[in-house]
């Protein structure tokens, strides 16, 4: 199969080392922070959180609560450009579902109506919370 998705896939390259005099530029932060934000999630739950680490201080922080744990990855904390974590909520409730539908009636994405009858597929995430 070719496509240029599939072709980047195969030619990715993963760092083991980083050069702490580059940086990551704005723009391009931006893009993949809301390449991270329009990721897709199940009923539109969006059950988590992005967190940036940027300064050399949080690195520094991030670096000292991993003492005596994966030391193999801890050096590359400080010397990447930016760390990106990735928080998950351990649980989501019908109040959680409805920050996100206030927010997308908000920004006109959808309707009133169509946020009360969203609540229906919350019974999906009510079915599989123990899974």
């Amino acid at each position: 199969m070719k496509h240029e998705i599939i072709n980047d896939l195969e030619s990715r390259y993963t760092a083991k080392k980083y050069d702490p005099s580059k940086k990551i530029s704005q723009d391009d932060l931006a893009v993949l922070l809301e390449a991270l934000r329009l990721s897709a999630s199940s009923i539109n739950s969006q059950p988590w959180k992005f967190v940036v680490i940027e300064s050399e201080e949080a690195k520094q922080r991030m670096h000292d609560s991993f003492a005596n744990m994966h030391q193999f990855n801890q050096h590359h904390i400080k010397a990447c450009s930016h760390v990106i974590l990735f928080a998950n909520k351990l649980t989501y409730s019908r109040n959680d579902y409805e920050l996100v539908l206030n927010k997308a009636v908000q920004d006109k994405r959808i309707t009133e109506e169509q946020k009360e009858a969203a609540f229906g597929s919350f019974k999906f995430v009510e079915l599989n919370l123990l899974n």
